[in-house]
């Protein structure tokens, strides 16, 4: 089972301007209890109190360091006042007890807590040796073999299902006197041909040039009997029998092949290491969550988790919006 501990949550403006309140208020202020009495040595002395809290010299430097646009020490100094002044009115509203804001903050707190703790574990540094990177490759040629493509010249003539018997024979002597022709002429010949006759629009005006393709991929956009007939060709010039399909008659030529290679490693080796460094990072990621979950006490209530519905159940069993009457 995989642990994702990173989560994206959509905070509400009011929950994100306390959430923020909640963070900066652990990093620029010290409670002190009432009535303390204030050093006076100025080196340490405490420079404002807000109620109960004091803005410590530390935490007022900590400020004025980052506000380098600020005008003046005594401007930084109104805008921390109005901090406290405000995070003393939302705690008293009880809006920094709010159950959407503590679960904002704590996976704000998680999130850190887990990038430090993964790159302490070197995740942000991750190295892949090229001796890993060659094994990798020899390990799998299969990922790095380009497929055998072809490159055809098509002549289409259309002829519907359900046409006349008459009509397609007809149509089919015509193809084969059109089939004599190519068989006879060159390329440029062909080509003038598949712009003349062919009814395919996509490489009609292309002289018939169907470009590379690879001819075992399902996805292809010519019919089964196209393709088998390919297999039958061998040298570039080569014409195929006339093939016949339901959507009419066509005439196919080899104009090229580009045999399957194996790319050489100098044209993955990037793409390797990538992949490798994903692996590795997972690798820690995962060392970490047992790492986090070890010795932690973890039950889960399986007969509860299996009572709730799964989304897309709830999707199909949910009624649509009644019509207007």
């Amino acid at each position: 089972m995989k642990l994702n501990i990173t989560h994206t949550m959509k905070i509400p403006p009011r929950h994100a301007a306390c959430c923020l309140l909640l963070l900066l208020a652990g990093c620029s202020r010290s409670s002190t209890p009432d009535g303390e009495a204030i050093s006076p040595r100025p080196s340490d002395a405490p420079i404002a109190r807000v109620g109960d809290v004091t803005i410590s010299r530390a935490a007022f430097d900590q400020e004025w360091k980052r506000r380098a646009d600020a005008r003046s020490k005594n401007e930084v100094l109104q805008e921390m006042i109005q901090f406290e002044s405000l995070l003393a009115r939302a705690r008293a509203t009880g809006a920094d007890r709010d159950p959407e804001l503590v679960t904002a903050f704590q996976r704000m707190v998680v999130g850190r807590f887990q990038e430090e703790q993964l790159n302490r574990r070197g995740l942000d540094s991750v190295q892949v040796s090229e001796a890993e990177i060659e094994t990798f490759f020899q390990e799998h040629p299969d990922r790095f073999t380009t497929p055998k493509q072809v490159r055809l010249g098509l002549i289409q003539r259309k002829a519907s299902p359900k046409a006349d018997p008459a009509r397609r024979a007809q149509l089919h002597q015509e193809t084969e006197s059109l089939w004599t022709q190519a068989k006879q002429t060159g390329e440029d010949g062909f080509r003038q041909l598949a712009m003349k006759y062919s009814d395919d629009q996509a490489t009609r005006y292309a002289g018939g040039d169907t470009g590379w393709f690879v001819p075992e991929q399902t996805d292809s956009r010519w019919e089964p009997k196209i393709v088998e007939a390919v297999s039958s060709l061998s040298a570039p010039g080569e014409l195929a029998p006339l093939v016949e399909t339901g959507s009419g008659f066509h005439i196919v030529k080899l104009l090229g092949t580009q045999q399957a290679r194996l790319r050489p490693l100098s044209e993955v080796r990037d793409g390797i290491e990538y992949q490798l460094r994903l692996e590795k990072a997972q690798v820690l990621r995962q060392q970490f969550f047992q790492e986090m979950r070890a010795g932690l006490a973890i039950e889960v209530n399986q007969a509860a988790l299996d009572a709730i519905p799964d989304r897309a159940l709830q999707a199909s069993t949910r009624q649509p919006p009644s019509l207007p009457r």
